[in-house]
């Protein structure tokens, strides 16, 4: 990525996936994932409440460090 990459359209497009590729083992993650593409989507078409911002720290703090694969940990990073 450089400077002219949007970051709102790379950190959906890495949610959705870290969604696809879920084992569904771990509800948190799975759902998690769901809610992060979710609302960069709504970011991408300047859907998006302030509030949604504060929701995507309390998600990524749900699932960072409490999941039973790596997948987990790394999919809070782009959203973070």
């Amino acid at each position: 990525m450089d400077k002219s990459t949007n970051v709102v359209y790379a950190s959906a497009r890495i949610s959705y996936f870290y969604e696809h590729e879920s084992s569904g083992q771990y509800t948190p993650f799975r759902e998690g994932t769901g809610w992060f593409w979710m609302i960069t989507e709504w970011m991408n078409v300047d859907n998006a409440k302030l509030k949604e911002i504060g929701m995507l720290q309390e998600i990524s703090q749900q699932i960072e460090g409490h999941t039973i694969c790596a997948l987990g940990d790394v999919a809070a990073c782009p959203v973070l």
